[in-house]
């Protein structure tokens, strides 16, 4: 329902064959019709030409207690069409595991469609953007409250190491969803803009590099808790439950 994966791999698919090059004005429009049809079902949000920002599915492996946390990565996703095929540009900007949907659904009493729609609204991503231009992950108040349909996502701003294709390495790092009945301090906080910062003590204090996550399969090192998401090439290190 709420899952852009299908549209970052397509563009991977489009390859042409051997000894051949890409129609671009054919794969443009194929590209285009595909995207808006995932856009009318809430699965994405395009933004721009060649642009959208997609939430895409993910899966963390965390090695303290072999904890398997699957996510959903919200992340800005350009591409440029050549003949030899796609060229992307990946930026993720927030983290959502699981566990917070849960959340959701659980104190907010929200059907899965109505939380998928908030999700991409273009209000709602606006309010990220900003967010995550302004947060510090080095700041002293790197925490953050950010008001969502009845209560709020909180978690940290924090670095992580990525793949070639991203570019930028600071994310918005959900760990759970608070009604706003029992934050009332947040509410107050977040009176005039939806969100607020204030500081927080997490244990998570490292990143872990792709080579680092390497040596830990191959037991070489010892087994650090670290988080490995294959989908977008990133790591970093686990996350204290709220």
């Amino acid at each position: 329902m709420m899952d852009g994966t299908p549209a970052y791999v397509s563009l991977y698919k489009v390859r042409p064959g051997a000894d051949q090059q890409l129609k671009k004005a054919a794969a443009e429009i194929k590209l285009k019709t595909y995207l808006h049809g995932m856009e009318k079902e809430n699965r994405l949000l395009i933004t721009g030409k060649r642009q959208f920002i997609a939430p895409c599915l993910g899966t963390a492996y965390v090695s303290d207690g072999e904890e398997v946390e699957r996510n959903v990565m919200i992340s800005r996703i350009a591409y440029k069409i050549q003949k030899s095929g796609i060229v992307t540009q990946i930026t993720p900007f927030m983290n959502i595991p699981h566990h917070a949907f849960g959340r959701i659904f659980e104190r907010d009493l929200r059907p899965p469609i109505e939380v998928a729609k908030a999700i991409v609204n273009s209000q709602f991503i606006d309010t990220i953007l900003e967010l995550h231009s302004i947060g510090d992950p080095k700041g002293r108040e790197n925490a953050f409250a950010l008001r969502f349909l009845g209560g709020f996502l909180t978690g940290t701003v924090r670095e992580v190491v990525a793949g070639n294709e991203v570019v930028d390495t600071k994310i918005l790092d959900v760990r759970t969803f608070l009604h706003a009945d029992d934050k009332p301090e947040w509410v107050a906080m977040t009176t005039d803009k939806p969100y607020a910062f204030f500081q927080y003590a997490d244990r998570r204090s490292k990143n872990a590099s792709i080579d680092e996550i390497s040596d830990f399969f191959k037991g070489s090192v010892e087994p650090e808790a670290l988080r490995f998401d294959p989908l977008l090439l990133m790591a970093s290190v686990p996350r204290n439950k709220f």
